[in-house]
């Protein structure tokens, strides 16, 4: 489990990077649409990760977190941000998928089907809209999350996930 989470961190990163400087040298030219192409194939790979992983979840059960206590609060500010982490991770490829599928103009990676019949441009941008706008506030979230496991860690000297 602690693999597919680095790799899906380190993915989440790549996938940022790809879609943040695929312009960097113009629209039209190799540059661009490779950083294009690794993108979507990012958010199909994460997407699959993240639903092996949730399966992983319900046969081994989740990670083993230390026994130190946390308050209520803490607790559950903790379960609301691995929830939304989770939809988000499933949430944001699909997304994705449904952008290019709308647009029709690209091939879908691994051969996978189109989920939307091509849509008018309009309806294109307000799923872009959408999905921008989640990837934003995500990465903020993702943000937090590791900040949170940082401070346990170095300030509060707590190891918080115990090897199993």
């Amino acid at each position: 489990m602690i693999l597919i989470h680095w790799l899906t961190a380190i993915l989440i990163v790549c996938a940022f990077i790809s879609i943040e400087f695929r312009s960097s040298f113009g629209k039209h030219n190799l540059f661009h649409d490779v950083m294009k192409s690794s993108h979507l194939y990012i958010g199909f790979i994460v997407l699959f990760l993240t639903i092996v992983r949730l399966f992983l979840r319900q046969i081994y059960g989740g990670m083993s977190y230390s026994r130190h206590k946390k308050s209520k609060i803490k607790k559950l500010i903790s379960q609301l941000i691995h929830l939304f982490l989770y939809a988000w991770l499933i949430f944001m490829p699909i997304l994705g998928w449904c952008i290019i599928s709308a647009k029709g103009t690209y091939i879908i990676p691994f051969g996978l089907p189109s989920i939307l019949d091509i849509m008018p441009h309009a309806n294109v941008v307000a799923i872009k809209d959408v999905h921008n706008t989640l990837a934003y506030f995500g990465l903020w979230v993702i943000a937090i999350h590791a900040f949170a496991a940082l401070f346990d860690y170095y300030v509060l000297r707590r190891d918080i996930i115990e090897k199993r």
